[in-house]
């Protein structure tokens, strides 16, 4: 973990304790959750789907990356020249790179869909329980929007 992720993150924890030890003193009958969000992306269903999906995208790319393979291991039997070899060496990596980027950014995509999903429905299950701050792992998933102290923060620091 770089120098500047660790500093980011304890800022983050201790403005989360800061914040949960603010509302703690104003208000006792705050009622803050906790959800471990990794393990909710997790197991969520539409996040198993599309884990099944990937692997048969990926199945399916690395069976033409091994046809490939062995069209480069035949040509290499056949006695082809060092240049023919090089330049299909080069095709076959260029064609790998373009099928991992091409997996990457198509799910990527997905996963973040899938991800915003989740994190609109933590905000909907807090509202219909009445929570007032719900925390993860990394901070702050969903407040109540009563308990935004952003806007006096801004004045504060624009004051000072």
């Amino acid at each position: 973990m770089s120098n500047t992720t660790r500093k980011v993150l304890s800022m983050m924890v201790f403005t989360i304790m800061f914040v949960v030890i603010s509302f703690s003193q104003t208000d006792s009958n705050l009622k803050i959750g906790y959800v471990n969000f990794a393990k909710a992306v997790e197991s969520y269903y539409e996040w198993k789907d599309l884990e099944s999906m990937y692997q048969i995208d990926l199945k399916y790319y690395q069976g033409k990356i091994n046809e490939m393979e062995q069209q480069f291991n035949e040509l290499q039997s056949s006695g082809a020249t060092e240049e023919v070899l090089q330049q299909n060496l080069q095709q076959l990596q260029t064609r790998v790179n373009q099928y991992q980027q091409a997996l990457q950014e198509e799910y990527q995509q997905k996963m973040a869909n899938i991800v915003s999903k989740v994190t609109v429905k933590i905000s909907q299950y807090a509202k219909e329980n009445g929570y007032d701050l719900i925390l993860n792992e990394n901070g702050v998933v969903y407040y109540n929007p009563e308990l935004d102290l952003t806007d006096k923060i801004i004045q504060y620091l624009n004051e000072n």
